[in-house]
């Protein structure tokens, strides 16, 4: 995602879905370093949003602001997270990301966004599943 304000995610990936539960879900978007390092500290955090995998699969289309860790608007910054049924039986979906109006953390460049998932546990636990870089 070099210098693009408006990314959209393209990696593919599976996340077991079960009706019955409650699937805490943390998005995290970062603006990635020169060089190709990846740093995730708060000062390359462009916005995160948290939302349930049971409201992305009822929804089939979500759209949340971006906050930032103060719990402050990360502006006009947002995330959409697109779900797809993939079988009939309705066993898998295919989510999509996307990121509109991204903060330009950049000096003499736009930002080089990449996006970190995190699946959370009953006791507030932070597990990363996938970062997109």
């Amino acid at each position: 995602m070099r210098s693009n304000l408006n990314p959209v995610f393209s990696k593919i990936f599976w996340v077991d879905y079960f009706f019955e539960e409650m699937q805490s879900l943390m998005f995290e978007v970062y603006d990635a370093q020169t060089g190709g390092e990846t740093c995730c500290t708060d000062d390359d955090l462009l916005g995160a949003a948290q939302c349930t995998l049971g409201q992305i699969v009822s929804q089939t289309k979500i759209t949340k602001p971006l906050m930032l860790k103060n719990g402050k608007s990360a502006g006009k910054s947002t995330i959409t997270i697109t779900a797809e049924e993939v079988s009939e039986t309705n066993d898998y979906v295919e989510l999509t990301f996307s990121a509109q109006k991204l903060d330009d953390k950049d000096l003499f460049s736009k930002s080089d966004p990449f996006m970190e998932i995190y699946k959370i546990d009953a006791d507030d636990t932070e597990h990363l599943v996938r970062r997109t870089e």
